[in-house]
């Protein structure tokens, strides 16, 4: 019941969102986007992570892939992707694809810390 939620919600938010870039584009000239379209985008980008972490602790994996695939598409190569990139080597984990995974994870950018810790997540996850 938790996950159907919170799915609501962010789902919500994610409509909103997307509404907010639909009429900035309308308004766009060429290919400058205007700040308040960048900032829905990462505001959707955010609320489809979460939606796919939150998806992921529900064990619901295919909404959890379906929400990361649809946070890289708005990245679309304009944008720093690692947190795509580690949410989705979460779902790789919990699909029980650790070596790919881990290949992912090496390729993010992260601080020693920041890999420590979730390497530390994903091994917990399933101990």
């Amino acid at each position: 019941c938790r996950f159907e939620h919170a799915e609501r919600i962010l789902s919500t938010r994610i409509s909103l969102l997307r509404s907010i870039r639909r009429a900035e584009q309308v308004d766009q000239i060429g290919e400058f986007a205007s700040p308040l379209y960048v900032q829905a985008t990462k505001a959707e980008r955010t609320c489809l992570l979460k939606l796919s972490a939150t998806a992921r602790a529900a064990g619901k994996l295919q909404a959890s892939v379906n929400a990361v695939g649809l946070a890289h598409k708005l990245a679309d190569g304009h944008a720093n992707t690692d947190d795509v990139k580690e949410e989705f080597a979460h779902v790789l984990w919990d699909q029980g694809e650790h070596t790919s995974a881990i290949s992912l994870l090496r390729s993010v950018n992260l601080t020693k810390n920041r890999r420590a810790i979730v390497f530390a997540q994903i091994g917990r996850a399933h101990v």
